[in-house]
């Protein structure tokens, strides 16, 4: 990856925030256990917890797709200039159509 890449650095970023949320679930349920919360706090804010690391795996999957897709198409051998003669082939049987 180059490090002037948006999409590198979009999923860095996403990678961090994904940690972040990953790691609050845990530690909301540790100080529901606790009792530093009430149920009805830990219920409250789980919801949106989830969404947000819903969103953010799908977010990741997206931008690893289209660094993969980047990959593969400056990877790709890229064809050769056909010749005139080989570009007049098809179309001279078109005309016996």
């Amino acid at each position: 990856m180059r490090e002037s890449d948006p999409a590198a650095r979009r999923g860095e970023t996403l990678a961090a925030a994904l940690t972040r949320v990953e790691r609050a679930i845990p530690r909301l349920v540790d100080a529901y256990q606790d009792e530093q919360i009430t149920l009805d706090e830990l219920r409250a804010r789980m919801p949106e917890l989830r969404r947000r690391e819903s969103t953010l795996r799908a977010e990741r999957d997206v931008i690893a797709a289209e660094i993969d897709d980047a990959a593969n198409y400056l990877s790709s051998p890229r064809p050769s200039r056909a010749s005139p003669a080989a570009l007049a082939g098809p179309r001279s049987s078109v005309h016996v159509l």
